[in-house]
C-alpha cells in the first residue's frame, strides 16, 4: 500500500506496511468489529424511508447507465433518439429524488441519527487499547516505542490512521 505521506506522531513517522495481504487480512478484522458495532448501535433505527428512496436512484442510475451504454453503440437516427430521451428522462427522475430525499425531514433525522451512532462506532474502536495497539504493531511501520497512548494527541492520530485505512480497504476491495 502505499502512502502519500507519513502518518506524523510527536514527530514521529509511521507508514501502513507493505504487505498488502496483511493489510487485507486486517482490514478485515477491522470491518468485522466496525459492521458488529453498528449492528449494536444501529439496529433499532428504522432505515425503510431511506432505503426506499436508495431503491428507487439505484433503479434510475442502473437505467441511466444501460442507456449511456446503447448510446455507445451504433444505433439508427431514431434509436439514438430514443435512448437521448430516456437518458434524459432517468436523470430527471434522479435529480427529482435526490431533491426529494435533500428536502425530506424524516430523512435528516434518520440521517443525522446514523451520522451519530458512526461518530460513536469510530469512537469506540479509536479507544479500544486492545484493538488498536495489536493492530497498530503489525500495520504501522516505525518506532511503535514512541506511540503514547496515553496523551491527549493519540486520538487524532487514531482517527488518521483508522480513516486512511479504511480508505485503503473499501478501494482495494472494490478492486477484486
Amino acid at each position: 500500500m502505499e502512502n502519500k505521506e507519513p502518518f506524523k506522531f510527536q514527530g514521529n513517522e509511521f507508514r501502513f506496511t507493505e504487505n498488502n495481504l496483511l493489510l487485507r487480512k486486517k482490514s478485515n478484522r477491522l470491518l468485522k468489529k466496525y459492521f458488529s458495532l453498528e449492528a449494536e448501535f444501529t439496529g433499532d433505527i428504522d432505515t425503510k424511508l431511506i432505503d426506499d428512496y436508495d431503491i428507487k436512484l439505484t433503479e434510475f442510475y442502473t437505467g441511466r447507465n444501460q442507456c449511456n451504454k446503447m448510446l455507445e453503440q451504433e444505433l439508427s437516427k431514431d434509436e439514438k433518439a430514443d435512448y437521448e430521451i430516456r437518458l434524459q428522462n432517468f436523470q430527471n427522475d434522479i435529480d427529482k429524488t435526490e431533491a426529494k430525499k435533500d428536502a425530506d425531514l424524516k430523512v435528516r433525522a434518520i440521517q443525522s441519527q446514523l451520522d451519530k451512532c458512526r461518530g460513536l462506532i469510530l469512537t469506540e474502536i479509536t479507544e479500544d487499547y486492545d484493538f488498536i495497539k495489536p493492530l497498530f504493531d503489525e500495520i504501522l511501520i516505525g518506532d511503535h516505542s514512541k506511540l503514547d497512548y496515553g496523551s491527549d494527541e493519540i486520538g487524532i492520530f487514531i482517527m488518521e490512521v483508522i480513516t486512511d485505512f479504511f480508505g485503503y480497504t473499501l478501494k482495494s476491495k472494490n478492486k477484486s
